[in-house]
């Protein structure tokens, strides 16, 4: 779903990914204490009567790196004791002697001498510096998170989360200490983690994170609405429909001025059939945010099914007016030539349906999903089985996880008779499912067809013969 400049879900596109869509790393941006070697102090030997006192052993000429990492220990002593101007000195010196193939050591130094920079605010040569670390080790988690510690402070949000990010995917979202930690990037990290558990599937664990985040004291307010419509999501998948109602009402109530709760819920209210509860909410959606394209043009989708309930002619001639204006004001959204060609297609203006999908395949040549609308257009409008089954086809040629295009594929199938390839389809589409709604819909799908397979056979009746009488 799009989401709108209010919006807490569009930091789920880049927080899903705002955007939502958080990462187990967020990772307790806390200082880093540099452990440093102190090497034994020799004794006093000046009482020792010797007589080769006059007689020294040469001291061992020390290699390029022995130096610099001497240079590297006497800054971090420095460091120890808050004198970090002195620290940037030895560290300055440590890099000018490390041999340029040191990459490693070059890159500690760097480190090390962000962290003197960081103590004296100095932000912008903290970047400088980590950017450099980073440069030369690419993995070294400690230099991106000390960066993206200072690209908040100067409020350079986007480079910021992609270096948590970043860091979250090294880490494999696995550090719990640093997660459980009272770090102020605590919230950000579940926020991101219960994206990936959504994306992934993994909906309790999802749950689980967000339920924390909800119940955070002091929350950044945006996170808390973004976290409320995501668990009101999930308890819409589980068919828990109260507590998700009660989730976006908490949304709504703390978060008053965020376009995306009203958005989402009314969707929920759509799916419901509560088409007049959801009209009011996708108009106070785009009454808060006029461009919001996705919510404008489904409050005319719910205009238009509300007309249809309570047959209103003139409701349903303004929904149609309404869609032909949102093409004008927003030509490259592709939701609003889908929903209007649906529109089109129940009043069988099929020609005009075909040529709005057409319209939205050039704006998303990859959108998956059009291919299996006009598919199913080319059968409903003259019964084109052949050009219906190669526009699904196309579909998972264009994207192999589309689980719509195998399920209407693999009931075209079953039309058609094809059982043993409809059943196939099936299992691709359960593969794809990432609910327990949704895994129930489809297995229904393929136990009818396996059942209908094994009585054909067993009374040795062509299934597409079957398929033609029915």
């Amino acid at each position: 779903m799009a989401s709108s400049n209010t919006s807490t879900t569009s930091s789920i596109p880049k927080w899903q990914i705002a955007l939502g869509i958080g990462a187990a790393s967020a990772l307790g941006l806390s200082y880093w204490y540099l452990r440093t070697g102190r090497k034994p102090q020799l004794k006093d030997t000046s009482d020792t009567i010797s007589i080769d006192e006059s007689i020294k052993e040469p001291a061992k000429e020390l290699t390029p790196l022995e130096r610099a990492q001497q240079y590297k220990t006497e800054g971090n002593d420095m460091f120890k004791k808050g004198k970090y101007d002195e620290a940037i000195h030895f560290y300055n010196k440590a890099i000018e002697t490390c041999p340029d193939e040191c990459k490693i050591e070059l890159a500690t130094y760097y480190q090390n001498r962000a962290a003197a920079y960081e103590n004296l605010k100095k932000w912008s040569s903290v970047i400088a510096d980590c950017t450099k670390a980073i440069e030369l080790n690419s993995k070294y988690e400690k230099a991106l998170m000390r960066r993206a510690k200072a690209e908040e402070i100067v409020k350079d949000w986007e480079n910021c989360l992609d270096d948590v990010t970043c860091v979250c995917l090294l880490q494999q979202f696995q550090n719990q200490t640093a997660l459980e930690s009272e770090s102020p990037y605590k919230v950000e990290a579940l926020s991101l983690r219960a994206s990936f558990y959504f994306l992934t599937g993994s909906l309790d664990k999802a749950l689980n994170d967000l339920t924390t985040i909800i119940d955070t004291e002091n929350c950044d307010v945006k996170i808390k609405v973004n976290s409320l419509i995501k668990r009101a999501s999930i308890n819409m998948q589980n068919e828990k429909l109260t507590e998700c109602l009660q989730d976006f009402d908490k949304a709504a109530e703390i978060g008053p001025e965020i376009s995306d709760v009203f958005h989402h819920r009314g969707q929920v209210k759509l799916l419901m059939e509560k088409t007049d509860e959801a009209i009011v909410d996708f108009k106070k959606a785009v009454d808060l945010n006029p461009n919001f394209s996705v919510a404008y043009v489904q409050k005319c989708y719910s205009d238009y099914r509300h007309a249809m309930q309570i047959q209103d002619v003139q409701m349903l001639m303004n929904s149609l007016a309404d869609f032909r204006r949102g093409i004008e004001k927003f030509p490259t959204c592709v939701e609003t030539y889908v929903l209007f060609a649906q529109v089109l297609t129940e009043k069988q203006d099929f020609q005009e349906a075909e040529d709005l999908y057409k319209k939205a395949t050039e704006i998303d040549p990859n959108n998956a999903s059009i291919f299996v609308h006009r598919g199913l257009l080319k059968l409903q409008w003259k019964g084109e089985i052949e050009q219906a089954v190669e526009m699904m086809k196309e579909a998972i040629k264009i994207d192999e996880k589309c689980e719509f295009a195998y399920e209407t594929l693999g009931t075209v199938e079953v039309q058609r008779g094809n059982l043993v390839v409809a059943i196939d389809l099936f299992n691709k589409a359960i593969q794809l499912a990432r609910s327990e709604m949704e895994l129930t819909h489809l297995f229904s799908l393929r136990d009818a067809a396996t059942s209908q397979l094994k009585v054909t056979t067993r009374l040795g009746i062509d299934s597409q013969y079957m398929s033609s009488k029915s």
